[in-house]
């Protein structure tokens, strides 16, 4: 009795992965699949946007470590 639920938990866990797997194209990459010029062009855009953000946090975490070191540094 000690397997039976590892047992169930195999089965159901075969099955799970086999329906992921018979849901999903084989060819991903298909010509009608495949990216156009616009599409190309949004995600170019969308990651330029991402950079820039990058770029603001980073400068904003700059400037709170900075000033989390002279308060601590006043106590």
């Amino acid at each position: 009795m000690k397997s039976f639920p590892f047992v169930v938990c195999l089965i159901v866990g075969l099955w799970v992965g086999y329906m992921f797997g018979i849901n999903k194209p084989a060819d991903s990459l298909t010509p009608e699949n495949l990216p156009t010029a616009a599409q190309a062009e949004s995600a170019a855009s969308e990651l330029a946007s991402l950079r820039a953000k990058n770029l603001e946090l980073s400068q904003r975490i700059e400037a709170l470590e900075k000033e989390l070191a002279v308060l601590t540094t006043a106590k």
